[in-house]
């Protein structure tokens, strides 16, 4: 069961990896490309969900640790989309 659980989870990852290359890959050929210039909504949402998530934890009190995993995600979410964004 645990053996099962770990590689969905190990699928999940690689998977969140491949669509965050894509979002990258894609709003960089929008601004290089496109007729319209864009902003890239993509960071001000994953800000406004730490944001979120900030206020929270800081409502349940600092030694609730229950939210700090989405956090550290989202915010190693938003290092891999800028990276790869500006590498694209």
């Amino acid at each position: 069961m645990i053996e099962m659980l770990e590689t969905d989870r190990k699928e999940l990852l690689a998977e969140q990896d491949q669509v965050i290359k894509i979002m990258a890959r894609f709003a960089h050929f929008l601004k290089n490309n496109g007729i319209l210039s864009i902003n890239d909504s993509m960071v001000d949402y994953i800000e406004y969900q730490i944001k979120e998530q900030e206020d929270i934890k800081a409502a349940l009190g600092p030694d609730d640790p229950s939210n700090q995993e989405i956090i550290d995600g989202l915010r190693q979410s938003l290092v891999d989309y800028e990276k790869r964004e500006r590498s694209s």
